[in-house]
């Protein structure tokens, strides 16, 4: 078995050890006619780093459902010689904190238990890995919308990365960087995140990795977007899409995130040429989170562009999916679109009935003071009765540029 799975089993040979198994064991009927009777396939080494991604891809099935506690034991069960099962666990971290954000910390915690006792391993590199395990796990508490365990974890980070050492590894220089700037930005410290990206950005075009590259410009992007450089996000998302880096999630980000811009800014047509594609992601996915994206953004295009009744039926679908999902911060701004909408038709009571649901959301969602204003002021004219479609569209434009609500 490990000569077939290093590719050094010929033809023959197998023909011979098929007749020997078969002798062993009459009674087995095993389907083996295709080993042997394809065609030649391409020699395939899986011996070394590309053994252990196959352990590593192995264990992960195995242990993807076990309690938290003996997923731990699986992992300190293993001691790998390459980063494959610590790589593999980052990235599975952000497809599972996709669907449920709490999961999504619970596998970063493994990628840190997973260089538990590497020392040896990886010599002076393991406080590379441990700075990038720690802005990892800081990214995704971020994306569960714990501050302080975000901030704790990314100081262990910044902790690993000072240590002196002759040289680091320039990729997770690049990638920390990155994640980083994502926590400064959800902290509204915008010029701090673009200097962060700026960073990254550099870095990762020198090493030449086209992913890290085209996910520094999607962020950056959303940064400008926020201090309202429309013109400099637009070039940077236009960037990002024209790099093949091949993560689909990524490119549907990048895409729905220039779509959104378009159409709050008045050019709701060149934002539906874009919902054809977006679509067929969403649908390809078999993420719900991402399928109520498209819904959304297609009810502001067609608001946009007049087509009422199906604007509403789309609000509505986005709506319940999100609420379904437990996506607050998704959750309240469709809510404010669509009280904008009702309160544009003069139906009033409804505009006020969902507007006092969507103060009740965004209330549980600890926003800054700035933010927190706005909420306490619809809070206030709802309670006079005096809500008007003009505050509610000053409160979805003061919340539609904040980091927080805004989270993907």
């Amino acid at each position: 078995m490990q000569r077939a799975l290093r590719g050094d089993l010929g033809r023959d040979e197998a023909l011979r050890l098929l007749d020997e198994l078969r002798r062993l064991y009459p009674d087995a009927k095993p389907d083996l006619g295709n080993l042997v009777d394809s065609a030649p396939v391409p020699r395939t080494l899986v011996d070394g780093k590309d053994y252990e991604r196959y352990q590593a891809d192995q264990l992960w099935q195995r242990i993807r459902v076990l309690p938290f506690e003996e997923q731990k034991r699986e992992v300190r069960g293993y001691l790998f010689r390459s980063t494959v099962l610590f790589d593999l666990l980052r990235k599975r971290s952000r497809e599972e904190g996709r669907e449920d954000r709490e999961r999504g910390v619970r596998v970063a915690k493994l990628a840190l238990v997973s260089l538990e006792g590497h020392e040896e391993v990886f010599g002076e590199r393991i406080h590379d890995l441990r700075a990038l395990g720690w802005a990892w796990l800081a990214n995704a508490r971020r994306l569960r919308l714990d501050a302080e365990g975000a901030e704790a974890d990314m100081a262990r980070a910044d902790r690993e990365w000072s240590v002196p050492r002759a040289e680091r590894d320039l990729a997770i220089s690049a990638e920390i960087r990155l994640l980083e700037s994502g926590l400064r930005t959800w902290q509204r410290r915008y010029e701090d995140a673009l200097e962060l990206l700026d960073e990254s950005v550099r870095q990762s075009r020198l090493i030449g990795n086209s992913f890290l590259q085209a996910q520094a410009l999607v962020q950056r992007a959303s940064v400008n977007w926020f201090l309202d450089r429309l013109e400099d996000s637009i070039v940077d998302v236009r960037s990002a899409l024209d790099i093949d880096h091949g993560d689909p999630c990524l490119e549907f980000t990048a895409a729905y995130n220039l779509a959104h811009w378009m159409a709050r800014i008045g050019r709701a047509g060149e934002a539906a040429r874009a919902i054809p594609s977006l679509k067929e992601f969403s649908m390809g996915s078999g993420r719900p989170f991402a399928r109520h994206q498209v819904q959304w953004i297609e009810a502001v295009v067609k608001h946009a562009l007049g087509e009422r009744e199906a604007a509403e039926s789309l609000y509505s679908q986005a709506r319940s999916g999100f609420e379904a999902l437990g996506e607050l911060p998704a959750l309240a701004l469709v809510s404010l679109d669509l009280s904008v909408f009702y309160a544009e038709e003069h139906r009033r009571l409804r505009a006020s009935a969902l507007a006092r649901k969507t103060v009740v959301i965004l209330q549980a969602l600890k926003l800054d003071r700035e933010a927190l204003a706005a909420v306490e002021l619809l809070a206030k004219e709802l309670e006079d009765r005096k809500l008007t479609e003009l505050l509610l569209r000053e409160t979805r434009r003061r919340l539609n540029k904040h980091p927080l609500i805004q989270l993907q």
